[in-house]
């Protein structure tokens, strides 16, 4: 048998690029790792130190770190972002970067190291997804998302597993994002027609399931549009000064 000791030291990282993240998990399997992360956290079997900010007036943004740790499956990692808002009209990058660090709990050897902007898309969108599965109405067809670049791509991803939509309307400032996404996105979606409005009260207003993934500060969903019912993932504000809904739809 080999020496336990000695095969700990001959491990080698695993270095992960966005293309090998992009094949490794489905649409659905994301929802199930946050579904299954969520029921770890309503348990009380993990530990999550607040997610910490470095913000500068110089470069519109943040960075942030969220490490973490879960019972089952066993599990240990970090979670280094960065956002920049001018990416994409200064630079044409992404908004969003990261990269992730999965490290063994025992032993703390850092197991991977992977881009992590792939997997932060997809985990956001699971994160509405799974909201929407267990306190949207059951009957729900209409989504609507606030907000039209990547992270708009995988909420429509994650939340077409949840429900059979008749219809999905999005919504951004710029009229090229919004074609840029239904140019990409509504290939390969057969069941509903993608509307793209910027018309945010259009997108809104009569939805089932709104989701909002936008750096926004202050309101920008009211409260007037919102019919009695309908369900809300606002995912994008997650710092503070951030806000995206009117405070009386709280």
């Amino acid at each position: 048998m080999a020496n336990r000791t000695e095969s700990w030291r001959n491990r080698k990282t695993l270095i992960l690029s966005r293309t090998d993240m992009m094949g490794l998990l489905t649409p659905a399997e994301y929802v199930a790792c946050v579904e299954q992360a969520y029921r770890m956290h309503g348990e009380g079997r993990f530990v999550m130190e607040p997610k910490g900010h470095i913000v500068l007036d110089k470069y519109p943004g943040e960075w942030e770190a969220m490490p973490s740790y879960i019972e089952e499956p066993e599990a240990a990692a970090c979670k280094w972002v960065s956002i920049r808002e001018q990416n994409r009209e200064r630079f044409d990058l992404p908004t969003v970067f990261s990269i992730l660090i999965y490290t063994h709990p025992e032993t703390g050897f850092p197991l991977a190291i992977c881009d992590g902007s792939f997997h932060t898309v997809m985990r956001t969108g699971a994160a509405a997804a799974v909201s929407a599965k267990w306190l949207a109405r059951p009957d729900s067809t209409t989504l609507a998302i606030v907000g039209a670049g990547h992270m708009a791509e995988g909420t429509l991803a994650t939340c077409n597993e949840t429900f059979a939509w008749r219809g999905v309307r999005v919504w951004s400032r710029s009229r090229a994002t919004l074609d840029h996404f239904v140019a990409s996105q509504q290939p390969k979606y057969r069941d509903f027609k993608i509307h793209a409005s910027l018309d945010l009260e259009e997108v809104v207003r009569g939805a089932d399931v709104v989701v909002t993934v936008t750096p926004a500060r202050g309101p920008i969903v009211m409260n007037e549009w919102i019919s009695e019912g309908t369900h809300i993932a606002a995912v994008g504000a997650d710092k503070g000064g951030d806000q995206e809904l009117d405070p009386r739809i709280l």
